[in-house]
């Protein structure tokens, strides 16, 4: 049992450690995003590779499989996407307001806050742009 003296410091530590997860979440999701993408396209290159015949399938690998793996990473990236705009801004906006109301500071993380939204939003404008680039690129 916790004793009631202690239960506001848990209550600030618990906080605090969920609002620097998310924080750490948001600013790493542009590497797992890379990441998922480059996985992405290689599966997309093997399958493409294994119907043409140039690459040999292995024994132990089915196309179905790969096939598979390759709707998963199509599926985490667009959720990689949906979280980097607008799941985990809002986590992030509501733990600090949790955080605000449990210390009575609103200085300490809101500038990391303030960068680290901005940059996920920096990060899906390129995400955009290449995109843009690419249809451009492939109807021409």
């Amino acid at each position: 049992m916790t004793p009631v003296w202690l239960r506001g410091d848990i209550k600030i530590l618990d906080s605090t450690l969920i609002l620097e997860g998310i924080l750490s979440t948001l600013a790493n999701l542009p590497s797992q995003y890379k990441t998922t993408l480059q996985e992405y396209t290689d599966l997309d290159k093997t399958i493409k590779g294994i119907k043409s015949g140039n690459i040999k399938l292995p024994n132990d690998v089915t196309v179905k499989e790969l096939e598979d793996e390759h709707k998963e990473s199509q599926n985490k990236l667009i959720k990689l996407r949906l979280d980097n705009t607008e799941s985990l801004p809002d986590q992030l906006r509501n733990a600090h307001q949790a955080y605000i109301q449990l210390t009575g500071d609103s200085t300490t993380y809101a500038d990391e806050i303030a960068k680290t939204i901005k940059a996920a939003f920096e990060f899906e404008e390129k995400l955009l742009e290449e995109e843009k680039k690419s249809t451009a690129t492939s109807n021409s």
